[in-house]
């Protein structure tokens, strides 16, 4: 009776338990390629995507807007975006829009221009999923410098599917 408990305990944890990758969201973004409209000097735009906080993107100085954008190689869903500055900047404000697009070329707003506050990072929070491969960051004015910045932008979503991983071996099965 105790081995048909414990196989029942077993079967209802694997029945009823979610897929380990839908607890939460992960960064799509992390190593991702990125492109910008322009980069000063080694401040380049491969910067926010390789998790290091301690290295930026820098638009070409007094030349607003600038934009960078991160391929994320297929469609996946946004629910969160997560943009950063190095650590030990003084709070500053960046007048952003966020767009997206599943071509590269065609894009629609994720997030309609607005002023964020940058102490060192902000959260964006998109007023529902979006499903995009592209995701472009434009900003149009930086209250600490004369250009954009950006030391990470993490676009949060759920993890990718992998095969086999959702797949109830117990379904259907006697028991």
């Amino acid at each position: 009776m105790r081995a048909l408990l414990a196989a029942l305990a077993l079967l209802a944890g694997v029945l009823i338990t979610p897929p380990a990758h839908a607890a939460a969201d992960t960064n799509l973004a992390a190593g991702k390629n990125a492109t910008a409209s322009t980069v000063h000097d080694v401040y380049r735009a491969a910067n926010v995507t390789d998790a290091d906080q301690a290295t930026y993107w820098e638009s070409t100085s007094n030349a607003f807007p600038q934009w960078v954008q991160i391929d994320l190689g297929a469609t996946h869903t946004i629910n969160r975006v997560v943009l950063k500055l190095p650590t030990g900047w003084p709070t500053r404000t960046q007048t952003l829009t966020v767009q997206g697009s599943t071509n590269g070329t065609t894009f629609t707003t994720l997030l309609p221009s607005a002023t964020h506050t940058f102490n060192p990072a902000a959260t964006l929070t998109l007023a529902g999923p979006a499903t995009t491969r592209h995701v472009r960051i434009t900003i149009t004015a930086n209250t600490g410098w004369p250009a954009a910045q950006l030391s990470e932008a993490e676009l949060w979503g759920p993890a990718p599917d992998t095969p086999g991983d959702t797949t109830n071996l117990a379904l259907g099965k006697t028991l």
